[in-house]
């Protein structure tokens, strides 16, 4: 009966001690290293400096250029790219609203790009007048600026998704990859209620003024289990919980390149964590298991807990920079701006 007892015991230390380091909360951000970024917007009674879609490049003169699209209070139309050039990254304002909130319908997941003082400006149009124009219900739109967004070209349309609702882009990022562009998004799946990423899609062209996109791959994203998800109990000061691992669910991410890889800043849409991937080949992407940014271990720090919505960043030698949108305290319709430096973080 004793050697039953002290196999019993043996199994259920193994099974507890894998499922620690598996699944149980960790991060790779410091969290001393939290700050809050000064930003504001244009019209404060419209928008309330609010930031939730953030994306943001270090521009070839040094300088810095960022489009966000509010969400304050979860209203749709006030989700307009607003546009942001700064010698600081821990201070924007000054902001530039690219598209103001259309008659119907609604903005949404802006992305920007700079190539020789060009500065590029993408997003989302769903169920716009833009939209019935092209005979779909979902468009990637865009403009461009020469002049620190003094003024804009036409707005152009990038991607019509072709199947309507049922399989969509979302948070569409623009890279150069050799002599074309790339357009990567989330690819997710809609019907009725459900809806379920399949991966990322991606799309090719020659040329961002006369846009020439067409779509080259679909990719599947293999999502690692993570194990996240708001069951816990308050003990000594600090939260712990043992529930079912998921599946992380791609929802939307940022790129950046590195020494020749792509890597992606991803979060899903439950927004418990930031996860980082890599891509040798620019198209399939391995994630790393330990999270950037985890919203149990953020808990344990400032006593509620945050959600993490759209994540972007810039590389600082080894290390990168973490630009996330996060909830103030008890304030869920609220989003701030927030960085980190996370150190050594391409290591696994």
């Amino acid at each position: 009966m004793n050697w039953i007892i002290c196999f019993i015991f043996i199994i259920f230390f193994v099974s507890i001690s894998i499922y620690v380091y598996m699944f149980y909360p960790k991060q790779q951000i410091d969290t001393c290293t939290v700050q809050e970024i000064y930003l504001t917007t244009p019209d404060e009674e419209k928008y309330h400096n609010d930031c939730l879609h953030p994306c943001i490049r270090k521009m070839s003169n040094g300088r810095y250029v960022m489009v966000q699209s509010p969400w304050y209070h979860c209203q749709d139309n006030v989700e307009n790219p607003i546009l942001y050039f700064s010698d600081d990254l821990m201070r924007w304002d000054h902001g530039i609203v690219v598209a103001d909130t259309p008659e119907k319908g609604y903005n949404s997941d802006p992305t920007v790009f700079e190539e020789n003082g060009r500065v590029y400006v993408l997003w989302r149009e769903v169920d716009t007048p833009f939209c019935e124009a092209n005979n779909t219900s979902i468009a990637t739109v865009g403009v461009y600026t020469d002049n620190y967004g003094k003024s804009f070209s036409n707005k152009k349309l990038y991607i019509a998704n072709e199947e309507r609702k049922v399989d969509i882009e979302m948070s569409p990022i623009v890279i150069k990859y050799k002599d074309k562009y790339r357009i990567y998004a989330s690819w997710y799946q809609m019907w009725r209620k459900d809806r379920h990423n399949l991966g990322i899609t991606i799309w090719e062209g020659t040329s961002l003024e006369n846009p020439d996109f067409k779509l080259c791959k679909k990719v599947p994203f293999k999502e690692k289990m993570i194990c996240d998800k708001f069951k816990q109990i308050k003990l000594f000061g600090h939260y712990f919980f043992f529930p079912k691992p998921h599946k992380f669910d791609l929802w939307h991410f940022d790129l950046f390149e590195k020494a020749g890889n792509l890597y992606m800043v991803a979060s899903e849409e439950d927004a418990d964590v930031v996860m980082l991937a890599v891509s040798e080949d620019w198209e399939n992407f391995r994630m790393i298991r330990k999270p950037l940014i985890n919203a149990l271990c953020m808990q344990n720090i400032v006593d509620y807990r945050q959600k993490y919505y759209k994540s972007t960043a810039i590389v600082e030698d080894e290390n990168i920079r973490l630009l996330y949108t996060a909830n103030p305290s008890g304030q869920y319709f609220t989003h701030k701006l927030y960085t980190s430096l996370i150190k050594c973080a391409f290591k696994e």
